[in-house]
């Protein structure tokens, strides 16, 4: 098919096409008349050649799949008058166009030379692993109450994850990290403790030191030899599990006089406790803000290794801590900090506008990009160690598009691989109603949208169980249009009608990583299937005493999808920060649609299209993951401060046009996390 555009409004006893792009192995039907007879359509066959190969070379550089490619060449070889016929076929990968004369022409997308393997550096997007097999949250410190903000920092981090969907399954005890409570830490999800952490030569029951360093963090539970008594007790410490722990308790004490800060002993517990009692749900995140707790190997000597390596053997997905001694001051502001941006929370030096939450990989990496992963008092760095890719803690809404052709809406973000038993069941609602997930990856989601009535517009989540994301709009505008066209040559005939527009898109900022600007981008719609434009041939014109013409006929234009073998399009570019944007309007079908009678002659068919607008406008087109460039003929059009799509008018060639303004339903709200 080929697009009708500029040129006669009206054809007599020949057909109008039109182009419907974006169909796997839709072809376009054939134009008027073959190659001149005298054989200089040679010439313009291999300048046609010619052209394609110099589009499959740029296409090669800025397409990022084989489909696009094969869709994207498809498209281009219908805007060159060599071809009669183009489309693409998705199983072989190719894009082909017949000549004129009949001749074809193939463009393979389909085999690749190899070429040597290469490892990047730096991943550009981080991977993520899923949620947490489970909801429950455990956080603890074993400070006192004269010990800086510890249970503080316990409540105002419970409260995020609470609002998170987490259950928090401890903290409102002060100073609660008794032994008897570390034995009992299993199946969490997410885990933080606030506490002392060092190490010590390792006490070999001969009595020698030679089994190098032990790495331990404090309890509070208090040495005490009656409780060594006990069966537990006496196990752990014969088994290495535990050590004596003694430091600073924040308290202070006066001695003749003189006050001091105050020391006690209490028991500390090593990674062969860990190994002996601790469980952890499948992709748990683990926050040990302590002293040391994630240095590192070094000189022959384990350090922080074993304890954290026993963490992530005994199920954690992520550990967190840190590499060397640390203050008060990155003790109580780096961890909050990163819990804030991995939750969403926005409680915590909040950006503006408010943020989306965001994988573990991409936190950590702008904390080292910012130079926030470091305690500023010491040379203390907050590092994550991991066997595989970090989880997501809860999932992050980037982006939307809505699919037309296909009725669909396609997500991108961080959710996770989706699971459909267990804990972290994927649901997907828009304006509160569940809509059916086609596929799901970490990234990206598809789910069926329907084109009109409840939930085809409105607030859409993404939630994985009781964890919801952040929200965004598909918002929607509804516009009248009024087409109407006169024969300059003989008034009186005329091919007018009413329509109906309606399109929806994500018009919402955007970020790419969290602390970064937002993105006011540019979006595209085209019009809903249910959209139409129905026109009607009327009138009549007087040409002598015995000749008067009459136009009769009409035809219902459908929305976006070739339907029948008519297709009305109305493609929407929205500026989000200019506020200036285009409406593409264009017609067809695959035939003549009203029929002209009168003087004495056969009865005419004829068709009508949208002449020379302000300009032609490349609108893209997204069907099935694909985004291909359209040039149409558009107008321009302005949007307010609140996306309302401001009415106007346009003539042009007997050509009358105008639009109502559309209020925007379901518009972005300022407090949206982006």
């Amino acid at each position: 098919m080929k697009w009708m555009a500029g040129g006669a409004a009206v054809a007599t006893a020949v057909p109008a096409l039109v182009a419907c792009g974006g169909g796997g192995g839709g072809g376009s039907a054939p134009g008027d008349g073959g190659p001149p007879p005298d054989g200089s359509f040679d010439t313009e066959r291999f300048d046609a050649i010619a052209d394609i190969e110099d589009m499959s070379r740029r296409l090669s550089l800025t397409t990022t799949t084989r489909l696009g490619f094969v869709q994207a060449v498809a498209a281009y070889m219908r805007t060159l008058d060599a071809y009669e016929r183009a489309g693409y076929n998705e199983e072989a990968l190719c894009a082909w166009g017949i000549f004129r004369d009949g001749r074809t022409h193939i463009v393979a997308n389909n085999r690749h030379p190899a070429a040597p393997a290469a490892r990047s550096a730096r991943r550009e997007q981080p991977l993520a692993a899923g949620l947490p097999r489970a909801r429950q949250a455990r956080l603890l410190h074993t400070f006192g109450t004269g010990f800086d903000d510890g249970q503080g920092m316990v409540n105002e981090l419970s409260t995020w994850l609470n609002h998170a969907g987490y259950q928090v399954r401890s903290g409102g005890q002060e100073g609660d990290g008794r032994l008897t409570a570390l034995r009992a830490v299993k199946g969490d999800g997410f885990f933080y403790i606030n506490t002392h952490g060092g190490w010590g030569d390792a006490l070999h029951a001969d009595g020698s030191t030679t089994g190098g360093t032990v790495f331990s963090i404090q309890s509070s539970t208090l040495v005490d030899a009656v409780l060594e008594r006990t069966p537990e007790m006496r196990e752990d410490l014969a088994d290495g599990r535990l050590t004596y722990f003694t430091a600073r308790n924040g308290l202070t004490k006066t001695i003749l006089g003189i006050e001091y800060p105050d020391h006690d002993t209490r028991y500390g517990i090593t990674d062969k406790f860990v190994r002996a009692h601790w469980e952890f749900a499948p992709n748990s995140v683990l926050l040990i803000n302590a002293c040391v707790s994630a240095r590192p190997a070094s000189n022959g000597r384990p350090l922080a290794a074993p304890f954290y390596d026993a963490c992530l053997a005994k199920g954690a997905g992520a550990y967190l801590g840190w590499t060397n001694t640390v203050s008060a001051t990155g003790a109580f502001s780096v961890p909050r900090r990163f819990v804030d941006r991995v939750l969403g929370a926005n409680a915590y030096q909040p950006e503006s506008p408010r943020q989306r939450a965001f994988v573990v990989a991409d936190v950590m990496e702008e904390l080292a990009d910012k130079g926030l992963d470091r305690d500023p008092d010491s040379s203390a760095v907050f590092v994550l160690r991991a066997s595989g890719d970090a989880p997501t803690v809860m999932p992050g809404l980037k982006e939307m598009v809505v699919d037309e052709f296909r009725d669909e809406l396609v997500l991108i973000g961080d959710f996770g691989p989706r699971e459909t038993t267990g804990p972290n069941v994927g649901r997907v609602t828009v304006d509160g109603h569940e809509r059916s997930v086609l596929s799901w990856t970490a990234t990206r989601i598809v789910c069926a949208l329907p084109r009109s009535g409840a939930g085809s517009a409105g607030a859409v989540r993404v939630q994985v169980g009781e964890h919801r994301s952040n929200v965004r709009w598909i918002t929607r505008w509804t516009t009248t249009l009024d087409y109407r066209w006169e024969d300059p040559a003989r008034p009186g005939l005329r091919v007018a009608g009413v329509g109906t527009i309606r399109h929806r898109a994500d018009v919402d900022p955007t970020r790419d990583r969290p602390g970064e600007a937002p993105v006011e981008p540019v979006r595209y719609a085209v019009a809903t299937r249910d959209s139409s434009l129905p026109l009607q041939a009327s009138g009549s014109h007087t040409d002598g005493p015995d000749c008067t013409f009459t136009w009769s006929g009409a035809m219902t234009y459908p929305g976006t999808h070739l339907t029948n073998g008519h297709v009305f399009f109305a493609d929407l570019k929205i500026d989000t920060a200019a506020r200036t944007g285009a409406l593409g309007l264009a017609l067809g079908a695959t035939g003549p649609d009203f029929t002209e009678s009168g003087c004495s002659r056969d009865p005419a068919r004829f068709a009508v299209v949208f002449l020379e607008m302000h300009r032609v406008e490349q609108f893209a087109r997204y069907n099935n993951g694909t985004t291909v460039m359209v040039p149409v003929p558009a107008l321009d059009v302005t949007f307010g401060a609140d996306f309302t799509l401001a009415g106007g008018s346009f003539e042009r060639d007997q050509m009358h046009l105008s639009w109502t303004s559309a209020a925007p339903e379901f518009a972005p709200q300022p407090d949206d996390a982006i």
